[in-house]
């Protein structure tokens, strides 16, 4: 399984888990690290609470960062 499938797994069930909303400053980052594939960096950031649900300025999550797009 690649890095980037693992994350996009990873994230899914994070944000099935999450059931938060609202802006984190350090959702920056988690969309730098799911873009990037790091799949630790993200694991970390949602270990201290990220919103797995920010959205960018187009609207997209990370789950969409991590898939490319």
């Amino acid at each position: 399984m690649t890095s980037r499938v693992a994350l996009l797994i990873f994230l899914f069930g994070g944000l099935a888990a999450a059931g938060q909303s609202g802006a984190n400053p350090q959702g920056a980052s988690l969309f730098k690290a799911a873009g990037d594939g790091d799949v630790a960096q993200v694991q970390k950031l949602l270990a201290q609470g990220v919103n797995v649900d920010a959205r960018d300025a187009n609207g997209d999550t990370a789950l969409l960062w991590a898939d490319g797009r």
